[in-house]
């Protein structure tokens, strides 16, 4: 029993995400993310499609202020801000390098902040409407994130995001796992684990959604170079710090190979999109 709570110990650092290095990584990424982020860009256009039935019309409706969490180079930041032109427009960051480039690249009127979206530097009931897509998975206290969406959002505002789930990339960590022990792919949250921490926030859940997208590549370094390319590459405590060595590199070459089909190779990504609404009070200890 003493063995097996190690090893769970051990596991559980082994995946501790490293908030410097995802800030690192994706300020580094800045410059080249959006010509790579087909993916996420189609998700987020799915995302944005769930804000239809807010009458910008009324002002009763529309919200007073949107903030984009995880916002990156500011590509639908700045689209929110064209849905919702009567706003206050915020777009929240944790890497410096993205905001630098939404600020310099996007439309005047949005305010562009560096923050944790574990530890937002925005007032207690200030956002109507949050947005966030392809961004809380890199988060490592989900209770204490949905417990800091609670925190900034008015009475009844809602948040509306994507996120990716346990199954993604599961080609690339299986081949790996041929090769070494080392953590190689993130690891991510499921979609009941999501749901029951906004409930236990205070959230009513609106709708929750998950999906499989697969990618096809025709060679393993396509797939690689897109990950760095995104700074979506391991950013956990267990990653290998080492250089990979050619003998590593031709094996997992080899194991990922043996799942290819006749579109190419597959990375699956598990798509987890939810829309939860802010409860007027949020739930007694024993409600959760």
């Amino acid at each position: 029993m003493i063995d097996f709570v190690r090893q769970l110990a051990a596991d559980s650092d082994a995946y501790h995400i490293d908030k410097a290095r995802i800030a690192e990584s994706f300020s580094r990424a800045a410059a080249t993310y959006d010509q790579v982020a087909h993916l996420q860009q189609a998700v987020g256009r799915d995302l944005l499609d769930l804000l239809a039935d807010i009458d910008t019309d009324t002002d009763a409706d529309a919200p007073a202020v949107v903030a984009d969490l995880g916002c990156g180079t500011g590509y639908f930041t700045e689209q929110l801000l064209a849905r919702f032109p009567g706003s206050t427009c915020v777009g929240i960051d944790l890497a410096e390098g993205m905001s630098r480039y939404a600020r310099e690249n996007r439309a005047a009127g949005i305010h562009w902040v560096c923050g944790d979206a574990e530890a937002m530097p925005v007032g207690n009931a200030s956002i109507d409407l949050l947005f966030s897509n392809f961004a809380l998975q890199w988060c490592q206290d989900l209770n204490g994130l949905m417990a800091e969406l609670y925190r900034v959002l008015r009475s009844d505002g809602r948040v509306v995001f994507s996120s990716v789930g346990p199954a993604s990339l599961g080609e690339l960590r299986d081949a790996w796992e041929a090769v070494d022990r080392y953590v190689h792919v993130n690891r991510f949250t499921a979609m009941d684990d999501l749901q029951q921490a906004a409930i236990n926030a205070g959230f009513s859940i609106c709708s929750a959604r998950s999906e499989t997208r697969v990618n096809y590549y025709p060679q393993l370094r396509d797939l690689t170079q897109e990950l760095k390319g995104l700074g979506a590459h391991n950013v956990n405590r267990g990653r290998n710090n080492g250089l990979t060595g050619r003998r590593q590199i031709e094996a997992l070459k080899s194991a990922y190979e043996a799942r290819r089909t006749g579109q190419g190779l597959p990375a699956s990504w598990e798509i987890l999109t939810l829309v939860a609404r802010k409860n007027e009070t949020p739930p007694r200890q024993g409600e959760r």
